[in-house]
């Protein structure tokens, strides 16, 4: 695999290891890496998220591809099955339903009766983000890190000041620690670490 870029690593319940790479999904088996890819229906694309639910079902994001579920079976979900957009960008479970970040904005899984699969829209906007808070769901959302309240509505379109001009890269990821303050990463251009936010 040399000269493959790894995007993810994720471990699920029964212990089987993921690595999305810029050219697929690989599963580590026996000590060695298998692909995978063909098997979803990912084939050769960036993996751009891993992670397991509640209910124990492994979903894969993919640029340009939507989402892939393993549960029993796979199955590949799109903007035809109500995504804002192909290309995902992040995962995560908030208040125990998957929401997925993308280029063209956010969709949460809603219950359906049957156990089905439906997505609802949560607003627009580049999210290249997700991480759950205590005070709700933060984002990147076209770089600025925001604050999104439990019925989806954004709460603060911009967590920290100034940040705008901070970072000449992109910025990759944020997390907030135990006294709620809010960090935010830049590819290749290090970290900012405010105040404590509203």
């Amino acid at each position: 695999m040399a000269g493959w870029f790894c995007a993810r690593v994720y471990e699920d319940q029964q212990g089987q290891v993921w690595v999305g790479m810029d050219r697929g999904l690989l599963r580590f088996r026996n000590g060695h890496l298998e692909p995978v890819g063909a098997v979803t229906g990912l084939g050769q694309v960036t993996v751009t998220g891993i992670i397991e639910d509640r209910q124990g079902a492994l979903w894969i994001g993919a640029q340009g591809l939507g989402l892939a579920r393993l549960d029993r079976a796979w199955t590949t979900y799109t903007t035809a099955d109500g995504l804002a957009s192909d290309g995902i960008q992040a995962l995560t479970e908030w208040d125990g339903r998957l929401v997925v970040g993308t280029a063209r904005g956010v969709s949460r899984r809603c219950p359906t009766e049957g156990g089905g699969v439906a997505w609802e829209g949560l607003f627009d906007g580049d999210v290249s983000a997700l991480r759950p808070s205590r005070r709700g769901l933060l984002c990147l959302r076209d770089q600025q890190p925001c604050l999104v309240g439990p019925d989806g509505t954004l709460l603060s379109i911009n967590l920290i000041a100034g940040l705008t001009t901070s970072f000449a890269e992109r910025r990759s990821d944020l997390h907030e620690d135990a006294e709620g303050r809010v960090y935010v990463a830049s590819t290749g251009h290090g970290l900012a670490s405010p105040a404590r936010a509203a």
